[in-house]
């Protein structure tokens, strides 16, 4: 049996840390439609040094969240998206995160089947691998 410790960093982040960083270029990604965004208007929209957006850069490609291409001798970041079968709302990867806005009321499994129940009506998905 394997049991997942979640916490919360109590220690304020400073708002040029790479942490926030990282969160500020993660959103800006997710939000670019299929063009992508280019290094330096990433450099630009967030203001830090080109430097930081490539560490960004490297630790996205390398845990397979982001793709990189280049366009007119510049490169270009593409958000990767989960393929979603349309019918049966499945999606394909083998890690995800879940977030729910109620109370987790029961845990279940069958198999390779989990069943996660929740009293609240949202839920947040994150693909981690």
């Amino acid at each position: 049996m394997f049991f997942i410790l979640r916490y919360k960093l109590s220690l304020p982040m400073k708002k040029s840390g790479l942490y926030y960083v990282a969160r500020k270029a993660i959103n800006t990604l997710k939000k670019q439609n299929s063009e992508g965004i280019s290094i330096t208007e990433l450099v630009h929209q967030l203001s830090v040094p080109k430097r930081r957006v490539y560490d960004i850069k490297l630790l996205l490609e390398g845990i397979g969240l982001i793709e990189s291409k280049k366009k007119g001798g510049e490169s270009y970041l593409f958000w990767k998206t989960v393929e979603k079968e349309e019918d049966s709302g499945k999606i394909t990867c083998s890690k995800v995160e879940i977030q729910f806005d109620g109370e987790v009321t029961s845990v279940s499994n069958k198999g390779n089947i989990v069943l996660i129940e929740s009293k609240g009506e949202n839920v947040e998905i994150d693909i981690l691998e």
